[in-house]
């Protein structure tokens, strides 16, 4: 096993391992407690949809999934946060949407 540590991609790769496992569950909890345990998903779908879009506009397509990326975001919260609607039902409309 030390042999593996002989080099430093391997030494790095262990450091964001550790990092990445100290953090991730720490995030998971406040998320799960605001209902929004499935933002990575939408976000993910939401993006795709930018991507899309960025094609057919012929921008870059990682500009294009970073700007409609946060305006998802941005949208879900707005809609989070002016209590019509809970986390999870806010979700579900921008996941469906990204998918449309």
């Amino acid at each position: 096993m030390p042999e593996i540590f002989q080099y430093s991609f391997m030494v790095r790769a262990l450091a964001a391992g550790l990092m990445i496992g100290t953090i991730a569950p720490t995030i998971g909890v406040f998320l799960v407690l605001r209902r929004l345990s499935l933002i990575a998903d939408t976000l993910a779908h939401v993006a795709l949809a930018g991507v899309a879009l960025a094609l057919l506009t012929g921008i870059p397509p990682v500009a294009g999934a970073l700007g409609v990326g946060l305006l998802g975001a941005v949208g879900v919260e707005r809609l989070r946060v002016s209590g019509r609607l809970y986390g999870d039902a806010a979700l579900a409309i921008f996941l469906s949407g990204g998918l449309a």
